[in-house]
Parts: C-alpha cells; sequence; structure tokens
C-alpha cells in the first residue's frame, strides 16, 4: 500500500466523516488494476500501485488515476515498493488541472487472499496516525485465481478501524469532471496545508506560507519512508 498528505499531495486535516464512502473507479483504472494484477511474472511476485483522486462528499471518493508500479518498482513474492517518483509525476500533472490528491493504494495479494494483512492494517493506522500523512485512506487489495482478477476495497478513517466498502464503476471521468476541475466554481474541501512538497506553484498551498523547499522536500522524503514501511511489512 501507500500513500501521503503531502505531495504525493494529501491534504491537511478534514474535519469529519460521516459514513463509509463508496469509491467510484472509472473503467479505464480499473483495466489498469486488471492488466497489472494479471501480468505474467515469472517469480509471481507482488505488484501495486497509487490511487489519485478526491472526496467527492460525505458518500463518495472518486479514484481520478490508478497508477502502475512505475519503472523503479521494487517486486517481491512477498512484498512491493512502488516507484513514488513515477506516481509523484503522475500528479504533479494532473493536479495542473484538476483538484486531485493521493487517496490510497491498490496492491495484489498471492493466491486466495482477498483480506487486508495484519501488515496492511498496521500500516493504514500510522497513515491516518500520522498527521504528515492521511486521514483517510482506501486500500483495493487484488487477487488473481484462475485468469480472475477480483478487487476488494478496504477503507480506514480516524477511529482506526478497517471495513470493507463498496466500489462502483463507471465508464470514465464524464459527469464528475465539473467537480474534479480546478477553478470551476467547486467548494474546496475542507483540508489544510495541501502544498507539494516538491515545490510546484500549481497545486494548492502550504498552510504555512512560510515553509521553505527544504521542509516540502522532507515531507516527501518521510513519504518514501512510509510507503517503503508499508509495503515492506505485509
Amino acid at each position: 500500500m501507500a500513500g501521503a498528505r503531502s505531495g504525493l499531495s494529501m491534504p491537511g486535516t478534514r474535519d469529519s466523516v460521516v459514513e463509509d464512502p463508496t469509491v467510484i473507479v472509472p473503467r479505464p483504472e480499473l483495466d489498469t488494476i486488471r492488466s497489472e494484477t494479471a501480468a505474467d511474472r515469472e517469480d509471481r511476485s507482488e505488484t501495486g500501485g497509487v490511487l489519485i483522486g478526491r472526496r467527492l462528499d460525505d458518500e463518495r471518493l472518486f479514484c481520478f488515476a490508478a497508477t502502475r508500479p512505475g519503472p523503479n518498482a521494487e517486486h517481491h513474492r512477498a512484498e512491493f515498493s512502488p516507484d513514488v517518483d513515477h506516481a509523484q509525476s503522475i500528479l504533479d500533472d494532473y493536479r495542473t488541472e484538476y483538484d486531485v490528491v493521493w487517496i490510497g493504494t491498490w496492491h495484489k495479494h498471492p493466491g486466495e487472499m482477498n483480506r487486508l494483512s495484519d501488515g496492511d492494517v498496521t500500516q493504514m493506522r500510522d497513515f491516518v496516525r500520522d498527521p504528515e500523512t492521511v486521514d483517510e485512506i482506501v486500500a483495493i487489495v487484488t487477487t488473481y485465481v484462475d485468469g480472475v482478477v477480483k478487487l476488494n476495497p478496504f477503507y480506514m478513517d480516524q477511529t482506526f478501524e478497517w471495513r470493507r466498502i463498496g466500489v462502483e464503476f463507471v465508464d470514465g471521468v464524464g459527469e464528475y469532471e465539473s467537480e474534479l476541475r480546478r477553478d470551476d466554481g467547486v467548494e474546496e474541501p475542507n483540508w489544510e496545508g495541501a502544498g507539494d512538497p516538491r515545490g510546484d506553484d500549481s497545486g494548492p498551498k502550504s498552510s504555512d506560507p512560510g515553509a521553505s523547499r527544504d521542509d516540502r522536500n522532507d515531507r516527501l522524503s518521510r513519504l518514501n519512508d512510509a510507503l517503503d514501511r508499508f509495503f515492506g511489512r505485509r
């Protein structure tokens, strides 16, 4: 799994979450997850990627993009670490037009293990608890058995308890475009401190206007460390 409230840019703090959301996934992103999960790796190593999107309202989280692992990802039989720089570059590109952030990760489990591992749960709690990471997180666990890819979405907020949540597949961004685009009259979520740790001025500004590039790079470094811990402890 993976995540962040800085640059792999997650905004600061949501006041509350009324109920567990449904995660909405466009079919092109579903196809990405399916094809990567089903890829024929001789060593049967794990894989995964980052989920980019935003919360639309109390009932819906929209997954705008599901990334592939990236060229520098590390694949092993019992663990996986994504290429964070690859995911960050994708997020940077999208944020020039869309108000999207990091909302979670997807990752493949071996065999028919369609649940969170103890390590997954521990690291989800670490992310939600850490003020430099996220207040809520989505984790999509995938399996590939007998030629069939299955998706199992999970969610955690500041209750620190994981829950299975619903998933809805849609044809594309389509009707959600106006809610996702920047400067389109959409009310911003009640979050703070959404600065991009790489210093990209296209994204929301840090809640601390005097934050230095070094501070932002330090947050990105902590994010990389957190992702490495998560993907290495399942």
